[in-house]
């Protein structure tokens, strides 16, 4: 599978990324009762956040700076899979179908922000982002390569950012289709437009650096797939 043509942001250089807060015990038997006998609304929700918990996480992380709003969008976000878990058939992978609840969930959470803040909260959490990338022990321009996709993620519009996430995460076209309510036909014409989108806006921000003395053979050949 294709990453754009883009370098993948390797979530496992971003350690913070992909540690999710854990869910205390307290929290867990607060939680609203549901149709299910509680032990087995509980073993089938920590079955499909051991599934999702990672992606939710890195989700939350891209769509808030704030470190306090983050935890409440990763709670909120579990809250609307335990109310959800009774109604789950298995008609998808507990993965696929965690992670179109958590992305329902987390563009409310942005049309609630912009309505609130009058901004958007959107954006790559710089600080973490900075110590993986002086952290990271490969060499050459991998870690700014990662930022740099990762800050023009940021600047897309929420729908669009969707389809780029869940692909980074891994998810085929159809799968992506099932959690955004796309046509797989349609996912895949919508990321070749993102691939030439970003790819663009790479180009763009590279040709000043080119007039500076950049070599061009480097920004030819453009980022590793």
């Amino acid at each position: 599978m294709t990453t754009l043509g883009l370098p993948l942001p390797r979530f496992a250089l971003l350690p913070e990324w992909s540690r999710p807060p854990r869910l205390e015990a307290w929290w867990v038997a607060a939680l609203p009762a549901t149709p299910l006998p509680r032990a087995e609304a509980e073993a089938r929700f920590a079955s499909v956040l051991a599934a999702s918990a990672g992606a939710i996480w890195r989700l939350c992380r891209f769509r808030e700076k704030d470190a306090d709003a983050r935890r409440d969008l990763y709670q909120e976000i579990a809250l609307a899979i335990w109310q959800a878990v009774p109604g789950f058939r298995g008609e998808a992978s507990e993965r696929t179908w965690a992670l179109r609840i958590a992305h329902n969930v987390a563009a409310s959470h942005v049309g609630r922000a912009l309505r609130r803040r009058r901004v958007a909260p959107l954006g790559v959490d710089e600080q973490a982002l900075d110590a993986a990338a002086s952290a990271a022990v490969s060499g050459g321009p991998e870690p700014e390569r990662r930022l740099d996709l990762l800050a023009r993620l940021a600047a897309l519009d929420v729908p669009s950012q969707q389809l780029v996430l869940l692909h980074l995460e891994g998810l085929t076209a159809r799968e992506i289709a099932e959690v955004t309510g796309l046509t797989p036909t349609n996912v895949t014409t919508r990321l070749n437009r993102l691939r030439v989108r970003l790819g663009a806006s790479a180009a763009s921000d590279a040709a000043p650096g080119q007039a500076q003395g950049a070599a061009p053979e480097a920004a030819a050949q453009g980022a590793p797939p």
